[in-house]
C-alpha cells in the first residue's frame, strides 16, 4: 500500500502545461535524457534547427513538471497541412526516471482539450514502422494509419546517376521558394510534414533550391539542405523521369551536398516513381515509419 500511495502523490505532485514559458536549454536537457537510448542524438543547435523546421508551438507543446524540472513532453508543431489546420507531433519522450508512470498519456489527455479549443481539427504524427508498443497506443487513442513513409539513405560515394545527352537542352538554376510555390503538381507525392515548403520556408538559408527549364518552361525543381544532405522534395514532370532529367538535376544537387551522403527522408510507399527512380540511383531503402492522424472535430 505504502508503494501505491508514493506514486499517487507523484502524480499529484506533477503539474501539466503549456512550454511557452520553458527555456530552450531546459527542452533540451530532457529531450537529451528521454532520447540518450535512441538510435541518434541531437546536439542543443540540432533540436532547435529541427523545431523550427516543424514549425514548433511552444504555446501548443505541453509538459508534465516536477516542481520546476521538465520530466515529460509532447512537441508539437502547428499550421495548415493538406488543407487542415494541424498539430504535428516533433517529438513526444520522458525522462528515464519518470518511465513506467503513466506520464505519456497524461500530457497527451491534457493537450487534446487545449489543442480543440485552439481550433486544431487534425492531429498527425509519424512511428517507426517497428514500434509495435506506440503504434498500439496510439491505435486505442483513435489514431488511423494514412500511409507508410520510406526513408533512403546513402552515401554520396555509392550514387550512381546516369548521364544524358539531352540534358544539354536544360538549363538548370538557382531559385527561390516563391519560384516553385505553384509547381507542386510535379510531386509524384504528398509531402509528409517536415518536407512541404512551409517547412522549407521556416529556415530559407539551410536550403538550395534549383530548378529544371526547357526554354522557358520549369519542368522540374529539387531541394537539398547541404548541410545534412536531406532531399525534402524532388519534383520531375513525370515524362522527363525516365530520360536523364531527374539524374541531372541530382547531379546538380550534389554539388552543393556538403554532406557525404544523401537521406530521402518520407517517400510515400505508394510512389513507385519515385522509388524506381531511387533504385536507379542505388539510393537503399533503409527502413519506414507510419503516418498517423487524429481527427478532432
Amino acid at each position: 500500500m505504502q508503494i501505491s500511495r508514493k506514486v499517487f502523490l507523484l502524480y499529484e505532485m506533477l503539474q501539466i502545461k503549456n512550454l511557452a514559458h520553458t527555456p530552450p536549454e531546459a527542452l533540451f536537457k530532457a529531450w537529451d535524457n528521454a532520447f540518450s537510448e535512441y538510435a541518434r542524438s541531437w546536439t542543443f543547435e540540432e533540436l532547435q534547427i529541427m523545431l523550427q523546421r516543424r514549425s514548433y508551438n511552444a504555446t501548443l507543446s505541453f509538459g508534465a513538471f516536477d516542481g520546476d524540472e521538465l520530466v515529460g513532453f509532447i512537441l508539437n508543431g502547428s499550421g495548415h497541412y493538406n488543407g487542415i489546420y494541424t498539430a504535428y507531433d516533433t517529438g513526444t519522450g520522458v525522462i528515464k526516471s519518470y518511465r513506467g508512470r503513466n506520464i505519456t498519456a497524461q500530457i497527451f489527455g491534457a493537450s487534446l482539450l487545449k489543442l480543440k479549443a485552439a481550433g486544431i481539427k487534425q492531429y498527425l504524427l509519424e512511428v517507426l514502422s517497428d514500434n509495435e508498443t506506440a503504434i498500439n497506443i496510439y491505435n486505442k487513442a483513435g489514431f488511423k494509419i494514412n500511409r507508410t513513409l520510406n526513408y533512403y539513405i546513402q552515401s554520396v560515394a555509392d550514387i550512381k546517376l546516369i548521364s544524358s545527352p539531352g540534358i544539354d537542352n536544360y538549363s538548370i538554376v538557382h531559385v527561390q521558394i516563391k519560384d516553385v510555390e505553384d509547381k507542386q503538381d510535379l510531386l509524384t507525392s504528398l509531402p509528409s510534414w517536415q518536407n512541404t515548403l512551409t517547412s522549407v520556408a521556416n529556415s530559407p538559408k539551410r536550403f538550395v533550391i534549383l530548378a529544371v527549364y526547357k526554354q522557358n518552361e520549369l519542368v522540374g525543381y529539387g531541394i537539398v539542405e547541404p548541410a545534412t544532405g536531406d532531399v525534402p522534395q524532388l519534383a520531375i514532370n513525370k515524362e522527363q523521369i525516365d530520360n536523364g532529367i531527374a539524374s541531372g538535376l541530382l547531379s546538380k544537387m550534389l554539388s552543393y551536398n556538403k554532406s557525404n551522403q544523401l537521406r530521402f527522408i518520407n517517400v510515400d510507399s505508394r510512389d513507385t516513381t519515385m522509388q524506381k527512380f531511387l533504385a536507379g540511383a542505388n539510393i537503399s531503402l533503409s527502413g519506414s515509419q507510419l503516418e498517423m492522424s487524429l481527427q478532432l472535430d
